[in-house]
């Protein structure tokens, strides 16, 4: 304490010092490689430090005088650079070049360790990447407002969020993004389609988030949009506890009255006790169906009467924990073995209200408003463990699991103006998700060959053990006092507004690979060739069962059950010959079994040019087989076996001006397939669409030619100014497409159009404010910018809009943050700005026109202190705007939202959310 006072009372006094400073940086004399972890002294005053992850050192504030300073490297020799005048206010810059000093480097291994969370690793990595990206740091991450995945991406340049959880890269839908998780490559989390759900992942577990925009020969070449490449954390270098609990306000839902349906006993943490299952001695769907009207109803009376909604006084707030713990262990002669493990877990409860429209034609058919209440329990577990046997070799294993669990009910009131009703209906849904992903593998250096190999296995899980929805209505002309009536059919169910829905999908995912670096010069790091594969087998089954309740007797049932409340109506003693039973609608088309077997082998070839121009080629074969099982409404089986050879070219130059300023080019091409369910040719029903989803057996693989243009300026530590130009050419990409409107419902289906182009901007900006004016030093500047445009050929193609972007496609994106952090403060303030422009969200047809979601603003503040360097408190505001997200119709084809033409269909309610956390470490 008595230092600390001495130091804050003596800065008036430092303040008056004449001041210079001494900035540099390290390379190899012979090759011009950086140096990293070079340790430079400086004498007088004997200070010293070591290089950074771009051979950089600085010594800041040292008082005008001579000096010099000396560098050491191990394998090189020392050297000393003597009578180095500083003056008041002013930057030197040295530059330093180290010579080798013979020792041969199979008798010396040099290692340094990124702190791979970190800004400065980041940095790095975009730096020296063979291909073109950008991405977030988990410092960044925890500096932020982000509880998932989904929430991070959007800061980073070109990516858009949609649906609160898939992710739009360059203007690009969900389908052309790849995913991969400490190398692993992640299938679609969807049961219909190729897209990976992002707020299944806690933000807390991820250290650093990369999304690679061009393709590399080491890369699965499944994307257009980005290869969005996640690590979790990493193996410690040190022993810790680290404990974090925050407390959460949402507005207009906490405190607040809830909506609540029956509950299991463990539904806390995401996963149900079992009570929403179908019952267990309840018949399989074969034998049900052909039982008698007796034996059915005595079936039905098995089925739990779980219909009732509760309204709980208020809700709790949200309440978010995580534990994260590190383990080092020494062995003889330097072995190490690191782990780190980490649990999290986060309760939210939300309430809020949309409004919705449907139209035939310009017809307004349906207006609705949804009073929605949602708790959404997430809760994840991971352990990463390495074995060092020394520097050259190293076992590893990485696990982790995240289950993300909605449990959503909705009150529905509003008029169906087709059938001249007013409607009242409620629907309870719970919807559960696990994701599973873990890796072996091991990493070995022969000489100067280097060897990394494993194999690994994903399972994911997403269940509905229980679908409820009810409807009730009443005929415009009659009075205010007649009571509305329960939709129970005759003969056959309709389960949409009278029953219940179970499905559950289940993957399988196995996986082997194996990689080799060779150098192809003894002594030189300048030129290799990067040879591997990868075998993934995937191994997909999706099962529903579809049963809705009828009137068991039709010539003797007992009207006035029809105004009772779904509990009540469903009551036991209801379940009769003059009551209601179930009736089974399962259809054979709502099972299916799919597999894939995707065989990659790669080449690569790396060399560096008069250390300024690197060159990067590569060619992917990739070998895939889609196998898909199903039957038919005709009971026809459908079997489908589907065969791709795919030869994907890739190359890659950067061209060094200095050490920063960069130009990079890029081409190559990737691919895009179709996904199981996308070929199947039969319906089903989806209920987050309202309609009908059928299948397209004649989809083709979509190809993509890829031009990409970047010039990068580094004008400090941690700061970037860059530009990208991009082109993408496709052919046969998929889309997902309205076909018509008839008997109720809509119809959706996915198709090829012939081709397609995109192209766009990006603009990139991290600084340093002090580019500005001295006394904003303190200030952190970042943006990205990105601008695009798209064109399609849709000759042959039934379009409403013949000018309209791809599905998906923002015509431009807007992130900026402004961060304030005075150096060796405890204070952190970061405010966050995202804008997204309107986008297609499903394509229309002839006579019904394309559906966008309305451009949005969103803003986020955050303010983080800390006490010591073992305490800090996090205050933070999300979606200050509390902007509506909303859908509308684009009539005049305008691509933008024009309230006097166009018709609004959905409009939902956002809301602003304030939290405060602790944070410890021990």
């Amino acid at each position: 304490m008595n230092k600390l006072l001495i130091f804050l009372a003596s800065l008036p006094l430092i303040s008056l010092c004449q001041v210079g400073s001494i900035e540099g940086t390290v390379k190899d004399a012979t090759t011009g490689e950086l140096l990293i972890n070079a340790v430079v002294q400086l004498t007088p005053g004997q200070i010293g430090t070591v290089t950074d992850f771009d051979g950089n050192f600085q010594f800041s504030n040292i008082k005008i005088g001579e000096y010099q300073i000396k560098i050491s490297y191990l394998a090189y020799q020392d050297t000393i650079i003597k009578k180095i005048n500083v003056s008041n206010n002013i930057t030197l810059q040295i530059p330093v070049w180290l010579s080798n000093n013979k020792i041969s480097l199979n008798e010396i291994s040099i290692t340094a360790t990124a702190k791979r969370d970190g800004l400065t690793a980041l940095m790095q990595l975009q730096k020296n990447n063979q291909g073109i990206g950008e991405g977030i740091s988990g410092d960044a991450i925890k500096k932020s407002t982000d509880k998932n995945i989904s929430d991070a991406l959007k800061r980073v340049s070109g990516v858009s969020i949609q649906d609160n959880k898939f992710a739009i890269i360059r203007g690009l839908g969900e389908r052309y993004n790849m995913v991969m998780v400490n190398g692993i490559a992640m299938s679609s989390t969807e049961p219909d389609k190729r897209a990976f759900s992002f707020d299944i992942f806690p933000a807390n577990l991820i250290d650093q988030i990369f999304i690679q925009k061009t393709a590399t020969a080491d890369l699965p070449a499944e994307f257009a949009g980005g290869a969005i490449l996640l690590k979790t954390k990493n193996i410690p270098e040190e022993n810790f506890n680290l404990f974090s609990f925050a407390l959460g306000y949402l507005d207009g839902t906490t405190g607040r009255r809830f909506m609540k349906s029956e509950t299991g006993r463990i539904d806390f943490i995401g996963m149900d006790d079992g009570r929403r299952n179908m019952p267990q001695n309840f018949p399989e769907t074969e034998l049900f169906q052909s039982m008698n009207r007796e034996q059915q109803i005595n079936n039905s009376k098995m089925m739990p009467n779980d219909w009732k909604i509760e309204h709980k006084k208020f809700a709790l707030p949200s309440i978010q924990a995580q534990f994260t713990k590190g383990l080092l262990y020494k062995f003889y002669e330097n072995k190490t073995w690191g782990n780190t493990i980490s649990f999290y877990y986060n309760l939210q409860s939300k309430s809020n209200l949309q409004f919705r429209s449907d139209y035939a034609s310009t017809e307004r058919i349906s207006e609705y408003t949804d009073n929605i209440s949602k708790q959404s329990p997430v809760w994840s577990v991971l352990w990463n463990s390495a074995l060092q046997f020394n520097d050259n070799n190293k076992l590893y294993i990485l696990t982790n699991l995240n289950t993300n669990t909605e449990n959503t009910i909705i009150k529905r009131s509003g008029s169906d103006f087709e059938q001249e009703r007013y409607v009242r209906s409620s629907s309870i849904e719970y919807n559960e998700n696990h994701l599973l992903t873990t890796k072996l593998g091991a990493e070995n250096t022969f000489s100067r060959v280097s060897l990394d190999y494993g194999i690994g296995y994903n399972y994911n899980l997403k269940s509905t053990p229980s679908l409820r929805r009810m409807h009730y209505s009443k005929n415009f002309d009659e009075l205010e006092g007649i009571p509305y009536r329960a939709y129970i059919p005759l003969g056959s169910a309709d389960p949409y507004r009278s029953g219940r829905f179970y499905s559950s999908l289940n993957e399988h995912s196995y996986f082997v690979f194996g990689n080799v670096n060779i150098p192809l010069k003894q002594k030189s790091k300048n030129e290799k060739v990067k040879l591997g594969f990868n075998i993934q087998k995937r191994n997909r089954e999706f099962d529903a069962r579809v049963i809705g309740y009828i009137k068991a007797n039709p010539t003797i049932f007992e009207q006035t059950l029809l105004t009772l409340e779904p509990y009540e109506l469903f009551a036991e003693a209801n379940i009769r010959e003059s009551g209601f039973m179930l009736n089974e609608i399962t259809n054979p088309t709502d099972r299916y079994v799919a597999s894939a077997l995707n065989t990659s082998l790669y080449a690569m070839y790396d060399q560096q040019f008069y250390s300024r121009i690197k060159l990067n080629l590569g060619f992917r074969l990739e070998n895939y087989t889609q196998i898909f099982n199903g039957i038919d409404y005709t009971l026809r089986p459908v079997d489908l076996n589907e065969k791709y050879i795919s030869v994907l070219p890739s190359t890659n130059i950067s061209y060094d001006f200095t050490s920063n300023h960069k130009l990079r080019f890029s081409v190559y091409r990737t691919i895009s397939r179709p996904e199981f369910r996308e070929l199947a040719p039969f319906s089903f029903y989806d209920f987050s669409i309202n309609g009908n989803v059928t299948g397209s057996p004649s989809l083709v693989p979509g190809y993509i030619n890829n031009f990409d243009f970047r010039y990068e300026f580094y004008p400090g530590k941690n700061q970037i100014i860059s530009v990208s130009l991009f082109e993408k050419k496709f052919y046969n990409p998929i889309e997902f497409t309205f076909i018509n409107y008839g008997a109720g419902s809509k119809t959706f289906s996915y198709q090829n159009i012939p081709a397609a182009e995109t192209r766009g901007i990006e603009l990139e900006v991290r600084a340093k404010l002090n580019i500005i004016h001295k006394s904003l030093s303190n200030f952190t500047w970042y943006s990205n910018i990105s601008v695009m445009q798209s064109s399609l050929d849709l000759k042959n193609v039934s379009s409403y809009d013949t000018k309209r972007s791809m599905q998906g496609q923002s015509p431009y994106l807007i992130n900026c943050n402004l961060s304030y952090e005075p150096t060796n403060s405890k204070l952190f303030i970061g405010i966050a700005y995202n804008r997204f422009a309107d986008r297609i969200v499903q394509v229309g047809t002839v006579g019904y026109a394309d559906t966008y979601e309305k451009a949005k603003d969103q803003l986020d503040i955050i303010l983080i202190h800390k006490f010591n360097n073992k305490a800090s408190i996090k205050l933070a505001a999300g979606d200050i705007f509390g902007l509506p997200n909303k859908l509308y119709q684009d009539i005049n084809s305008s691509h933008k939202y024009d309230p006097g033409n166009d018709l609004l269909l959905q409009k939902t309610d956002s809301q602003r959310s304030f939290s405060v956390g602790l944070q410890l470490k021990i």
